[in-house]
């Protein structure tokens, strides 16, 4: 599924699955079947989520919100479906190219293995 729709507006993901990892670490499932890991500490930021950062155990009760398809905390804390979804992406790949999140986590994973390939 490209990153466009066929009005040429990009296409709004939902989030399906969340499972917590590690510190500030989700494992997320989105609707078009990417996975990945996130670590949230760059968007787990202000005074919604003081309480998440300090308390490990708030922080595993993260669940996915059905209606909305975002990632929720028992606090009110939220994060959109597409901060996770374009997160660690090169957004000139996706926007002027037309590339899934998918086929752009794929090239920008090709990228990473060829420069650690010439650092050798």
């Amino acid at each position: 599924m490209g990153a466009l729709s066929l009005n040429g507006q990009r296409e709004l993901r939902r989030v399906v699955r969340v499972a917590p990892q590690r510190d500030l670490v989700v494992r997320v499932v989105l609707d078009d079947g990417m996975e990945k890991g996130i670590d949230l500490d760059w968007y787990a930021r202000g005074p919604v989520f003081e309480e998440i950062r300090r308390d490990p155990d708030l922080f595993r009760k993260v669940t996915v919100d059905a209606e909305l398809g975002t990632v929720v905390w028992p606090n009110g804390a939220d994060l959109d479906a597409q901060v996770l979804y374009y997160d660690n992406l090169y957004p000139s790949e996706w926007e002027t190219e037309g590339l899934s999140a998918i086929e752009a986590e794929a090239r920008k994973r090709l990228t990473l293995v060829d420069l650690a390939a010439t650092r050798g």
